[in-house]
């Protein structure tokens, strides 16, 4: 099954907006980074109607869909057009061309564009072309062209800002290395790329503490820069997690704030063992010197407890509550104030 990977930034943005019209979100065929963090990065594995460029049944499927929107029809002979008449000074371009074209020469480039076509081409042997054959020359043209790409890419030059007659058809598309899937799919089916399927959720604090124990951390600097990759990464997750469970307008959370809730807990096992080590080197917290709010997160993790705004979005999200309080904020500020102190100690 082919997989897509994403960074949820962009379908959250389009969900806050409030804009019931549907968004097509950049996809890839690889993972990336999200925020400098690829664990953080999404993956839809999920069967969806994608028109795939590189299919055996691709031309047929861009026949039918301009046969059904004729506006894509008219910009597929525009950018071919436009293709056609680079060729005379641009070889990259010209062996793509003769390579779409196959056997057949290619169109004659007129000196001004023919007054009786009245969309002006300069090469209106295009607009007699069969549609099918039409969409071979335009995808056997993508396909061989080795610079420019993203310049005839079928998003920028087919679909433009005139996504919704396409998206009646299809879920998304993909060309060679990316495409573009409904912001709607990304949001309800996508999960984290670290996300594993095999845990079960019982597991996932046990598996925290012994992550944690595995580390064999005693120095207390050391001690505390894996406490806080542990908030650093609660941080991340809870700013999601808020932006998502804030919306009043999915019918249900997704399946992937119900596993982030269980990986928040999985990071809070492990600051509690880092914590509980790091006040039995250094009881005073020494190494901490004015910063307040992480010595009372250290104390209270060291304590074997976590923390309370930490508890109330896990509880509310495990729960797929209705009523959110905005705990996933408070504790993505707070933990901005803890990585504030962080900063400052050497």
């Amino acid at each position: 099954m082919t997989a897509y990977y994403y960074c949820i930034e962009a379908v959250l943005q389009h969900a806050e907006s409030g804009n019931p019209a549907q968004k097509l979100v950049t996809v890839s065929r690889d993972p990336r980074p999200c925020n400098g963090h690829t664990d953080d990065c999404f993956v839809l594995s999920n069967p969806v109607h994608i028109l795939r460029m590189d299919s055996s049944d691709a031309a047929d499927n861009l026949a039918q869909l301009m046969k059904d929107v004729p506006l894509y029809h008219f910009n597929m002979e525009l950018v071919l057009d436009e293709a056609l008449s680079l060729a005379h000074t641009n070889s990259n371009m010209k062996e793509a061309l003769i390579d779409a074209f196959g056997a057949h020469p290619l169109p004659v480039t007129q000196s001004v564009p023919d007054i009786a076509d009245t969309d002006y081409l300069y090469h209106p042997e295009l607009r007699k072309m069969d549609i099918g054959r039409l969409s071979e020359v335009y995808i056997s043209f993508l396909m061989h062209l080795k610079r420019q790409k993203e310049d005839y890419s079928f998003q920028r030059n087919i679909l433009r800002q005139n996504t919704q007659e396409f998206l009646q058809q299809f879920d998304g598309f993909f060309e060679e290395q990316k495409g573009q899937i409904r912001s709607d799919i990304l949001l309800a089916f996508g999960l984290r790329l670290d996300h594993d399927p095999h845990k079960s959720f019982e597991s996932y604090i046990n598996s925290g503490q012994q992550t944690a124990r595995r580390k064999n951390i005693t120095e207390p600097h050391e001690l505390l820069w894996a406490w806080m990759e542990c908030d650093d990464y609660q941080q991340r997750r809870s700013r999601d997690m808020h932006r998502v469970m804030s919306l009043t307008t999915l019918p249900r959370l997704p399946n992937w704030i119900r596993i982030d809730a269980f990986k928040l807990l999985e990071m809070e096992a492990m600051k509690q063992i880092f914590a509980e080590k790091m006040v039995i080197a250094d009881p005073d917290l020494t190494v901490l010197k004015g910063a307040l709010e992480l010595k009372r997160a250290l104390r209270t993790n060291a304590l074997g407890r976590g923390a309370e705004t930490l508890q109330q979005l896990t509880e509310q999200a495990l729960k797929g509550e209705k009523t959110y309080d905005g705990a996933g904020l408070r504790f993505h500020e707070q933990a901005e104030m803890r990585a504030k102190e962080a900063r400052q100690i050497r």
